[in-house]
């Protein structure tokens, strides 16, 4: 068995993501987390075969920020999230930044995404919110394969992530 092994299902629709991994501790200990945002609402649990739980977060307002905020900063894996929609609206920042606001019920998360000379989103960033401490926020770390999800430096959150999107589509 792989030390972790893990999918996601998002949808574009009305902004959401599933991820649930199984993560081996040590022979014969794993730990079944879910990290998801559905409805306005966060969750964040993990336990020990799936049975023993070892956390679970409340759904309160700030678990669906740093969830809602997540969705945001992986947007660039799946780019027609990032049209222009009901739930996203985009504000120039500079030549090659834009700030997008999501907004999804009574939560609303915004950063900025930095697009490279070819137009494609190069790296999104945001100041994390004052509630999130180190090891306490739930998008961090580096996923397998060279990919990345957000991670907390400092007091930013940063992701690289290539995407098929270009600058010249969300201005339209």
């Amino acid at each position: 068995m792989e030390a972790v092994a893990s999918e996601q299902e998002s949808v574009a629709a009305r902004p959401g993501f599933a991820w649930e991994a199984r993560i081996r501790v040590a022979p014969g200990l794993s730990v079944f987390v879910r990290d998801a945002y559905a409805a306005g609402e966060g969750v964040l649990k993990a336990a020990i075969w799936g049975l023993i739980p070892v956390a679970d977060w409340p759904n309160t307002p700030e678990l669906a920020y740093g969830e809602l905020l997540r969705f945001l900063a992986e947007s660039p894996w799946y780019p027609t999230v990032l049209l222009p929609s009901p739930f996203l609206k985009w504000e120039p920042v500079d030549a090659p930044c834009a700030r997008a606001t999501l907004t999804d019920g009574k939560t609303t998360v915004s950063l900025e995404f930095h697009f490279g000379p070819d137009g494609l989103v190069e790296t999104v960033r945001g100041k994390s919110p004052g509630f999130c401490q180190a090891g306490h926020f739930p998008t961090g770390g580096e996923g397998s394969n060279g990919s990345s999800t957000p991670s907390r430096e400092g007091d930013s959150l940063q992701t690289q992530k290539p995407a098929i999107c270009d600058i010249k589509d969300l201005a339209q």
